[in-house]
């Protein structure tokens, strides 16, 4: 029913039950009929005027030193919060990337008054928070104990002392950190990404390796802290349970000291589209889906006119469930999410179109990525779709403003970034006045799709032939670092795969020595994420094998045993009967070095020799193994030294079927054959690193030890 009567007669204090009279009589009947109402649905109501934004404008004061102070009260809560930023533009590291980060994580670890065990300890006492970085810091506890974290804030920053032993705690951890993430695609596709967009002069490109971070020196990080840490660049917010006279009186009290400097504003050229479509792709073998990355600079500032313009246009095409999501996930099915950012930068900004998909799938990904790109530039957005992006952005706006960490970090971008004092004020007017062609007309300027860096990581052998057609030129392949890997090198005449394995047991030692170990011994050790790991490890000819992990030297992790006969796997997933595939990869795992089987007349293995890629910097042949139960994988030896340095297997994750990498370092010899004392072994998106603290063999194992309860 299109219409709907409404009646407008208000007659509920006129007849309640026992309706009141008037002067003794009920009330007499209206003289005229009532006019009703209609409202017509099928009309949608026009929008109103955009709300007026009302911002109180935060106190604020400048010390003598340059330090910018703004101040933001909230009363509803008794608690402070202190934040910092310093306002610089950041230099090039070089060969040492990583200094930086180093500096920022060092803050807070020691003072010229306290160690880090005290500063912790006197933070933990008043429920109190401090954390910092290379750009600031951010701090608060309860009111009544605000002033004691402002004093020890500024501690941290006015007397920081780094001492050798913290900076080889934080450095260590820092190059753990990237050995774990190093074979995590997403971290790949980031730094290809970013190196293909900006590249290795520009502080955006710079990529932090373990070779850099190994560089890093104290007084690197010392000379970075004391140029950088200065007053007079510094933004400071205080926000919460106080007065603008009491906060001053803090700041005063314990920055005033705080020594100004001239601070270097490094100087960088200025990214540049490419002169043509290009796919750099990242190989990660054995992987189910691939990382998908369209990306390239844009030439925008925060602040500037189309700034506004371009957020609308990115909302709708890939912000949440925008075209781009509804698309590739919802029509076509490739993936859980495709997404987009259009971020400006007062450096380099940068458009990027992302997603995570099924490797059959991913140059039709690509093409419905492209395929949006053009409709928003070719196309005009309906007014619809515009204003229901503009409302939903309103109220986003609306709802950051509850936030007074939001009005302070308003007041210190117009400062930064040199902004109308009020951008925030006619934020709202300026996004309600944008149109259809304003969000044509900058996807037109800033998106560029015949001038697109395709970054891709995944399966190079499955996936590369098929996104040859996206670039016109060859596609340029990387390693995990962004550095440029040399293309397929050709395999030297007369190599095959089965030389390449009786080379890899010849670098062992030798068959016959390899024949004459009755069983193995292994121990080994790791930390994961703070915790100790031990792993013991026995074989005993011709097929006995034992594994056992656990965690802080009680807790099994892992165990699983298998008598000749029989296999069991138990720990923290409960315990089952091995069978299938995994009964089969344990009865492998029997042998004292499983690769001689390889080459043993109707195994059933078949090998492939796939060429030869450069893993660590050194060349290695490539082969494909696949075994008797028709699982494949793949496997590098090291075509100087004939020794396995890698390899990449199939297994299950919580999400299905996940590549594990496992690599081999520092081989030496026990009773005549080598044994690599240092295996990697990823763990999800995290690498533990296992090193042998002993290795026998022939030492007579009992049988009993194997036995399958």
């Amino acid at each position: 029913m299109k219409r709907l009567l409404i009646t407008a007669l208000a007659l509920a204090t006129a007849f309640t039950s026992g309706a009141q009279k008037k002067n003794g009589k009920l009330p007499s009947a209206p003289k005229a009929p009532v006019k009703v109402a209609s409202l017509d649905r099928s009309i949608k109501p026009k929008a109103g005027p955009a709300p007026v934004i009302s911002l109180k404008e935060p106190a604020s004061f400048e010390l003598p030193n340059g330090l910018k102070v703004y101040v933001v009260e909230n009363h509803k809560l008794p608690v402070v919060s202190v934040s910092m930023e310093l306002n610089y533009l950041p230099p090039i590291q070089g060969a040492k990337a990583g200094i930086m980060d180093i500096t920022g994580q060092m803050i807070g670890r020691g003072t010229a008054k306290r160690n880090k065990e005290t500063f912790d300890k006197e933070i933990d006492q008043i429920g109190g928070t401090f954390s910092a970085s290379n750009t600031g810091f951010y701090a608060g506890s309860l009111k009544r104990n605000f002033s004691k974290v402002m004093e020890l804030a500024s501690d941290a920053i006015l007397n920081a002392k780094f001492t050798s032993e913290e900076f080889e705690k934080v450095k260590t951890k820092s190059i753990d950190a990237v050995k774990s993430s190093k074979e995590e695609a997403g971290e790949i596709a980031d730094n290809v990404r970013k190196r293909v967009n900006f590249g290795s002069a520009h502080p955006y490109g710079e990529i932090t390796t373990e070779e850099s971070l190994s560089k890093v020196t104290l007084e690197d990080c010392q000379k970075f802290f004391q140029t950088y840490f200065r007053p007079n660049i510094g933004f400071m917010a205080i926000v919460g349970d106080i007065t603008p006279d009491e906060a001053k009186k803090l700041v005063e009290q314990y920055f005033a000291n705080w020594t100004k400097a001239e601070v270097p504003m490094a100087v960088y050229p200025k990214p540049k589209l490419p002169a043509a479509p290009g796919v750099y792709f990242a190989n990660k073998d054995g992987a189910v889906q691939s990382v998908i990355n369209l990306t390239h600079p844009i030439d925008i500032v925060p602040g500037h006119p189309d700034a506004i313009k371009l957020s609308v246009m990115n909302t709708m095409l890939g912000d949440g469930d925008a075209r781009l999501f509804k698309n590739l996930r919802e029509t076509k099915a490739y993936t859980y999410g495709a997404y987009s950012t259009a971020r400006p930068d007062r450096l380099a900004g940068t458009f990027n179109a992302f997603a995570n998909v099924r490797n059959a799938v991913t140059d039709s990904a690509v093409d419905q990525f492209l395929f949006e790109i053009n409709r928003i530039r070719n196309e005009k957005a309906s007014n619809t779709e515009v204003e229901q992006i503009k409302n939903f952005m309103t109220g986003s706006f609306a709802i950051n403003l509850e936030s007074p960490q939001t009005i302070a970090a308003f007041a210190i971008n117009i400062a930064r970034y040199n902004l109308p004092k009020d951008y925030y004020q006619n934020y709202l007017k300026n996004l309600a006045a944008v149109t259809a062609e304003d969000v044509q007309m900058v996807a037109q300027k800033y998106l560029q799709p015949d001038k697109i860096n395709l970054v891709v990581v995944g399966d190079k052998d499955e996936i590369a032939p098929k996104l040859q057609r996206f670039s016109q030129n060859k596609i340029q392949y990387f390693d995990y670092k962004a550095d440029i890997q040399e293309e397929a090198m050709p395999v030297p005449a007369g190599v095959t795969a089965e030389k390449v394995i009786a080379g890899y047991l010849n670098a062992l030692g030798g068959v016959d020595k390899i024949n004459k170990i009755k069983d193995i011994s292994m121990n080994m050790s790791a930390s994961f994420q703070g915790m100790a790991l031990t792993a013991e490890m026995r074989k005993k000819s011709p097929d006995k094998y034992l594994m056992e992990v656990k965690m802080n030297g009680a807790m099994v992790v892992q165990k699983q045993v298998y008598d000749g006969t029989k296999g069991k796997a138990s720990g923290m997933g409960g315990e089952k009967e091995l069978t299938g595939e995994e009964l089969e990869e344990v009865r492998a795992n029997t042998k004292m070095v499983p690769e001689m089987e390889y080459v043993v007349p109707n195994s059933g293995y078949k090998l492939t020799l796939k060429g030869m890629e450069k893993i660590n910097g050194k060349d290695a042949f490539k082969l494909e193994v696949e075994t008797p139960w028709k699982k494949k994988g793949i496997e590098y030896y090291d075509a100087a030294s004939g020794l396995k340095v890698q390899e990449v297997k199939m297994g299950e994750g919580p999400e299905g079927p996940i590549s594990l990498l496992t690599t081999y370092d520092d081989y030496r010899e026990v009773n005549g054959v080598k044994f690599a004392f240092k295996i990697g072994q990823s763990f999800g998106p995290q690498m533990i690193e296992m090193k042998a603290t002993s290795i026998e063999t022939n030492k007579k194992l009992k049988d009993d030890l194997f036995k399958v309860n």
